[in-house]
C-alpha cells in the first residue's frame, strides 16, 4: 500500500484529456482525447473482447495485413465511443470544417464519419498519440522550479 504522506497523483493518467491537432488536415482540427489503454476501462475491455476473437489467429501465427487492417477498423468504431471526447478547430470550438468549409458539429456519429475518412497513416498517428500515457501526464510549467535533492530530502 502507498505511503499516505506521499502524493504521486501526477503520474496517474485517469480520465485526463489531451489535445491532438491534425496539422495535415485543412483548418488544423484538433481532437480532445482520453488515453487509449488500460487506464480507460471501457475501451480496454472492448480491446480484450476483440483479442479473444483474434486469439486463434494469433496462436497460429496468422497475423497479416488483413488482421492489422481489421484492428484499425475496430478502433475507428471504438474511438468515437471511448476515446474522442470533443473536437474543434482554430476558428471555433466544438466544430470542425469539411472540404467545403461547412461546420461539422461534434457528435459520435460525426466523429465516426470523420475517422473513416482519415487516411490510415493519419489515423494511426492519432492512435499512437492516444495510446501513449505520457501525453496525459501533467507537464511542469515553464519557469516552474523543479525542487533540488536537498529541498526534497529536507536538508
Amino acid at each position: 500500500m502507498a505511503d499516505p504522506k506521499f502524493d504521486f497523483s501526477h503520474l496517474s493518467v485517469g480520465e485526463r484529456v489531451a489535445r491532438y491537432t491534425l496539422y495535415q488536415v485543412m483548418g488544423e482540427p484538433y481532437m480532445e482525447v482520453v488515453h487509449a489503454g488500460e487506464s480507460n476501462k471501457p475501451y480496454f475491455n472492448a480491446l480484450l473482447r476483440r483479442s479473444k476473437k483474434n486469439m486463434r489467429r494469433l496462436r497460429a501465427g496468422a497475423v497479416d495485413a488483413t488482421t492489422l487492417s481489421d484492428n484499425r477498423d475496430e478502433d475507428r468504431n471504438l474511438y468515437p465511443k471511448y476515446i474522442i471526447k470533443g473536437w474543434g478547430c482554430e476558428k471555433k470550438d466544438g466544430v470542425i470544417l469539411d472540404s467545403a468549409n461547412k461546420m461539422i458539429q461534434f457528435s459520435p456519429e460525426n466523429v465516426s464519419t470523420f475517422l473513416k475518412a482519415l487516411p490510415n497513416w493519419l489515423f494511426d498517428e492519432l492512435r499512437l498519440f492516444a495510446g501513449e500515457e505520457s501525453n496525459f501526464l501533467d507537464d511542469f510549467e515553464e519557469g516552474e522550479e523543479i525542487p533540488d535533492s536537498e529541498a526534497v530530502s529536507g536538508n
